[in-house]
């Protein structure tokens, strides 16, 4: 297929790029960052646009003939989009908006959509793992933004017969197990790049948010998921779609709860870098204690199920990317 990839430069996106052209497909990005990114786009092209500017998306469509649209481009920190709610709805749900009405102009009738767990907020423990129709209350504008475009592709599909696929992401960790990508940024707020930036020399000291949970060691319990597992979904879900598949909205996960702490020992006895300095912190606003998926509808559906989301690999691939020139080119060159 050919496929428009929404902020294909980003971290799960480039992995997603990457992963088509590996299998066959013929990925084009969009991307405010790809130019600045030109290392996540080796062997495909990628367009510097913004997705909210009409005139950009369209020059993209009149230029390419697409099969299928994957969007994932978006604001996603969780904190930010606390005290900066405004921009989250501009950029998630006005954006997601300006790239149906082109998907409807050029006849797209497939839509991966990259959603969120957070569109469930906080899950009673007891009723865990996280199921598709448990009651959708997101505690940020991020949740709630995603949810709003899951609700209008639902709309959309009625108005237009363009179906989707919404994947309800847990928490993406790890990199491409050939070493080749990886998650970069300047100032991480992830929980891997947050621990690879005291070894980077890039803050002095890791602070976990929050050992107060009512969880096993104290600290937030997630549901991380290798990116490369989530990659494999998107093909799963254009494959569904291309079949005939109705709109869903379905869980990527591993199935699985692993604590903060879990990971970063897990991190710190792989890095083996002796001495590190971290702390216990206060808890971050809009986090909540535990969640983890519930993934039988994406086996069902999708036939997909992760392969490498345990945290040994997630582990070995992120510090696999961390040694690697790339990685160290970038950080020399403080890139963006």
């Amino acid at each position: 297929m050919n496929v428009l990839v929404t902020g294909g430069s980003g971290y799960i996106g480039s992995h997603v790029a990457k992963m088509l052209f590996e299998q066959g497909h013929i990925p084009v990005v969009i991307d405010l960052n790809a130019k600045l990114r030109p290392w996540a786009s080796p062997y495909w092209e990628a367009v510097p646009a913004n997705i909210n500017k009409k005139y950009s998306l369209e020059y993209t469509f009149d230029n390419h003939h697409f099969d299928a649209v994957i969007h994932l481009a978006a604001s996603s920190e969780v904190g930010a989009s606390v005290w900066d709610p405004l921009v989250y709805y501009q950029n998630n749900v006005g954006g997601s908006a300006s790239v149906l009405e082109a998907c409807v102009k050029y006849n797209v009738n497939k839509f991966v959509f990259s959603s969120t767990s957070s569109v469930y907020g906080e899950v009673e423990p007891n009723r865990l793992p996280t199921q598709e129709h448990y009651l959708k209350n997101p505690a940020t504008s991020y949740g709630s933004s995603k949810l709003a475009v899951e609700n209008m592709l639902r709309d959309v599909d009625v108005a237009h017969g363009i179906r989707s696929v919404s994947l309800r992401y847990f928490n993406a960790s790890g990199a491409s197990p050939d070493g080749a990508i990886g998650e970069y940024r300047k100032k991480p707020t992830h929980l891997i790049p947050s621990l690879q930036s005291v070894i980077d020399g890039d803050r002095e000291e890791f602070v976990i948010n929050g050992n107060d949970y009512a969880t096993e060691d104290g600290t937030a319990v997630r549901d991380y998921t290798h990116v490369w597992d989530i990659a494999q979904a998107h093909i799963n879900a254009l494959e569904y779609l291309d079949a005939g598949g109705k709109t869903e909205c379905i869980n990527i996960g591993a199935g699985k709860g692993k604590s903060v702490v879990h990971m970063m020992s897990e991190f710190l006895k792989q890095a083996n870098v002796g001495s590190y300095c971290w702390a216990f912190g206060p808890r971050r606003s809009g986090d909540i204690p535990i969640n983890y998926a519930n993934i039988t509808k994406a086996k069902e559906l999708l036939g997909w199920e992760p392969k490498i989301s345990d945290a040994y690999n997630i582990v070995k691939d992120a510090i696999n990317w961390y040694r690697s020139d790339l990685y160290k080119e970038l950080k020399n060159e403080n890139r963006v």
